[in-house]
């Protein structure tokens, strides 16, 4: 039988374990470094080592490991101990692609960006080449399309390789309701549609991805939020910025982070060193060196008892 429950990674006298919502321990404090949670794995070091976890704390792939990246569809990207390349293993810690790339990414959409010698391409799950490595840079696949570097111009394709967009970009990036954030020649930025022409024409010093319909978009040295219009929601008033999520998004004045609404006012007041957004009804903050919890309205559900916390992710474990 399964129990779903909600835990977060928290560092406490310089080790790192897994709180659960009630503000208990399940995992205690034990690991130099802690990861959240990503398919009921965690990746966890001890020393210059890192293994993987379950949410009982019980180990599931051994410290043998000089890096792991995270589980995503199945798969986890490794480089074991004095060695350079690096390949995938599955849930049990089965080595399913052997070391062979420089840098190995996630899985998304079924296809892996990995790197060979001084060039990218694309795997997939069993490990053949599926898009040849003949890019100087290749990103995670979004939407159907991921952005690829050729010749220092950057562009997209689809997941049989094919351009989707010419390279002619300083920068594109990912797409994300149908925008993708881009650069040109000129250091503007802007948002271009999937053939590449331009949406929201580039005019601006920098630029995010669009989530729950807004973007958030720099002049000035200030930072606000457009819509898939292009027309600006929130002033530009902010010195650093997030993306929304849950109708929340975090941003700086001052010096300190808070988190606004879609109207652009304060719904947490700026006054955490670090913020993160709402992640299943609570929001990881710190206050100079203290760590906790709050809610939507800014109580405090879990003390500030910590050095570092980090959001609570939902996972299932055996009860």
């Amino acid at each position: 039988m399964s129990l779903s429950l909600l835990l977060a990674a928290v560092k406490k006298h310089g080790q790192w374990g897994y709180l659960a919502s009630d503000g208990e321990f399940r995992i205690p404090c034990q690991y130099d470094q802690g990861q959240s949670f990503s398919e009921d794995k965690a990746v966890v070091y001890l020393s210059d080592r890192c293994g993987v976890i379950d949410p009982s704390g019980e180990q599931i792939i051994p410290f043998e490991y000089e890096w792991l990246n995270y589980f995503s569809e199945d798969r986890i990207a490794f480089r074991k101990i004095g060695q350079k390349l690096g390949g995938f293993l599955d849930y049990q810690g089965e080595e399913i692609i052997a070391p062979q790339f420089i840098l190995p990414d996630i899985f998304s959409e079924n296809l892996a960006s990995v790197k060979k010698e001084k060039l990218y391409g694309y795997i997939n799950q069993a490990g053949h080449e599926t898009i040849p490595f003949v890019f100087e840079y290749a990103g995670a696949f979004m939407e159907g399309s991921a952005p690829v570097l050729q010749k220092g111009q950057y562009g997209a394709i689809d997941h049989s390789g094919q351009w989707l967009i010419y390279p002619k970009f300083s920068f594109l990036g990912n797409f994300s309701e149908g925008l993708a954030a881009a650069m040109n020649r000129s250091g503007n930025w802007g948002f271009v549609d999937r053939s590449g022409d331009w949406l929201i024409p580039p005019q601006y010093s920098q630029a995010s991805y669009f989530s729950e319909g807004l973007a958030a978009v720099c002049k000035n040295d200030k930072w606000g939020f457009i819509d898939l219009a292009g027309e600006q929601v929130i002033d530009f008033s902010f010195e650093e910025s997030s993306f929304f999520r849950n109708g929340l998004a975090r941003m700086s004045q001052g010096g300190h982070w808070g988190l606004i609404g879609r109207d652009g006012k304060w719904e947490i007041s700026p006054i955490y060193t670090v913020i993160f957004s709402l992640y299943n009804g609570f929001i990881p903050a710190s206050i100079e060196d203290k760590a906790g919890y709050i809610d939507r309205e800014g109580n405090i559900v879990i003390p500030f008892d910590y050095e570092e916390s980090c959001p609570f992710v939902k996972v299932n474990s055996l009860a």
